[in-house]
């Protein structure tokens, strides 16, 4: 009995990995924008460099994944300069800010990013010079 409840158990922890795994294939395979390297900053003021890939089904930082509309979580907001990026995310009730670091993009390449995201999200996102 004890090895039927230890089977079950890890059967479904692997279920959910595959879930997040099939979750974090999504967004990379239709990313709007992939920062290398890119320099976050949480609410306690510490910078992390990681890998972030964002996409309309959700962000992927590093081993973090936060889906969009699942669970009532959605995109709320996009800024966007030429060395950072802000994402506004969560609930209605309540929501999240990420503040993304990155290398400069060049004119062309921001106001591509810039049109994805509106397309692919339908958020118009803001210019901050």
């Amino acid at each position: 009995m004890l090895l039927i409840a230890i089977a079950l158990f890890f059967t479904i922890l692997s279920i959910i990995e595959y879930r997040r795994l099939q979750a974090a294939r999504l967004i990379i395979d239709n990313q709007i924008l992939y920062i290398c390297q890119a320099k976050i900053i949480a609410k306690n003021r510490k910078e992390k460099s990681i890998d972030v890939y964002i996409s309309c089904f959700g962000i992927l930082l590093d081993f973090r994944l936060i889906r969009f509309n699942q669970n009532n979580v959605y995109l709320k907001s996009v800024e966007i300069s030429n060395d950072f990026i802000y994402l506004a995310y969560g609930r209605d009730d309540r929501s999240q800010t990420i503040q993304l670091l990155h290398s400069p993009i060049g004119e062309g390449e921001l106001a591509d990013v810039m049109e994805r995201f509106q397309y692919e999200t339908g958020i118009i996102p803001k210019m901050i010079r």
